[in-house]
């Protein structure tokens, strides 16, 4: 896949589109959503939200949105 290529980000909650931009500051095979679109500016009908689960941690009830497994796959 190539930087400026539009992409899924797909896991067991759904698929949202992204457009890529790569960087030698991330590590291979981590992603990197940084802050979170309003629907109308997002690239596709979904956020980043739609792949979040909403389970709260065992520590102190936070959120577990930083973390999250996806593949990147190429958009059709």
């Amino acid at each position: 896949m190539a930087d400026g290529q539009r992409v899924i980000a797909a896991n067991e909650r759904g698929r949202v589109a992204f457009i890529l931009r790569t960087t030698d500051r991330v590590p291979p095979g981590v992603a990197v959503s940084e802050g979170v679109w309003w629907l109308e500016h997002a690239p596709g009908d979904r956020t980043v939200n739609a792949l979040t689960s909403q389970r709260l941690t065992d520590r102190g009830n936070g959120s577990t949105f930083y973390d999250t497994r996806v593949e990147e796959l190429p958009a059709p």
